[in-house]
C-alpha cells in the first residue's frame, strides 16, 4: 500500500512539473505565486495581463533570471538587515526619508520606525517560455490586502541595483505601479504607532493632583480653625454663667 502512495506521489510530482516545462516553453506563462496582477497596460496601450508573472522570494521560478533577480534582491535586504529604510537609494544614501515622505501622504504621522517588509517579489515579461524586456513603461495593477489606516509603498530595484520608490496610485485593495523596466519589487507597509509623551501627560496629572490636593487642605483647615474657635467661644459662655 505504502509502495502505491509513494508511486502515485511521484507520478503526480512528475505530471505537475511537465505541466509547467510545457507551459513555460509556450506563450501562456505558468502563473507566479506573488501578489496577484489584475491588469497590465503598456505605454502604447497594449495590454500584457496574461504575460505578467509574480515570483514571491523564497519560491522557485521555472524561468530563467528570475531566481538570480530574487537573490540580488535578498542579497540587498540582508546587507540593510532587513529594513527597506537602510537599503541604498539612487542618490546614494539610504530610502528612509522617500520611504517615510511616500508613507506620511497616507498616513499622517508616520516614522521610519512602522516600516515594514510586506511582499518582496519579482515581477517578469514572460513570452514564449522567456524573461523579456518590455521596450517601454508599463503600469500595472495589483490586487493586494491593504487594511483601512495602513500605507503602503512599492520600491523596486533599478536597472542599476539601487532601490527607489515607484509613481503609484492605492485605491481600496489595489495598488497601480509604474515603471520602466521590471525588476525585483517590494510592498513596504505599517500603520503609525501611538506615540504619547508619557511624561508630559504625568507631569500635568501630577501638578494638576497637587494643586487639588492642597486646595482641598487649605479649606479643611479653614473650617477645622473655624469649629475650634466657635467651640471655644461656647466653652467661655458656658464658664462664665
Amino acid at each position: 500500500m505504502k509502495a502505491l502512495k509513494v508511486v502515485a506521489t511521484t507520478i503526480l510530482t512528475v505530471a505537475v512539473l511537465g505541466a509547467q516545462v510545457l507551459a513555460a516553453g509556450t506563450g501562456s506563462p505558468v502563473a507566479g505565486d506573488g501578489p496577484k496582477v489584475k491588469k497590465a497596460i503598456l505605454a502604447s496601450g497594449k495590454d500584457v495581463t496574461g504575460f505578467i508573472v509574480t515570483t514571491q522570494m523564497g519560491t522557485t521560478s521555472p524561468y530563467d533570471g528570475v531566481n538570480e533577480s530574487l537573490k540580488s534582491a535578498a542579497a540587498d535586504f540582508k546587507a540593510a538587515n532587513e529594513k527597506a529604510a537602510a537599503l541604498k537609494g539612487s542618490d546614494g544614501k539610504a530610502l528612509e526619508s522617500a520611504l517615510v515622505a511616500a508613507a506620511q501622504k497616507q498616513v499622517s504621522g508616520a516614522t521610519a520606525d512602522d516600516l515594514k517588509n510586506g511582499a518582496i517579489f519579482d515581477t517578469s515579461y514572460i513570452e514564449n517560455g522567456k524573461v523579456e524586456k518590455l521596450g517601454e513603461s508599463i503600469t500595472i495593477t495589483y490586487e493586494y490586502d491593504i487594511p483601512s489606516g495602513t500605507f503602503i509603498v512599492p520600491i523596486h530595484q533599478t536597472a542599476s541595483g539601487v532601490w527607489a520608490v515607484m509613481d503609484f496610485k492605492v485605491s481600496g485593495n489595489e495598488i497601480s505601479v509604474t515603471s520602466d523596466g521590471l525588476s525585483p519589487f517590494a510592498f513596504i507597509t505599517g500603520k503609525a504607532s501611538e506615540k504619547k509623551d508619557d511624561k508630559k501627560d504625568d507631569g500635568k496629572k501630577s501638578a494638576q493632583t497637587g494643586e487639588y490636593v492642597t486646595k482641598t487642605v487649605l479649606a479643611g483647615a479653614v473650617v477645622l480653625a473655624a469649629v475650634g474657635i466657635v467651640c471655644a467661644t461656647r466653652a467661655k459662655k458656658s464658664s462664665a454663667k
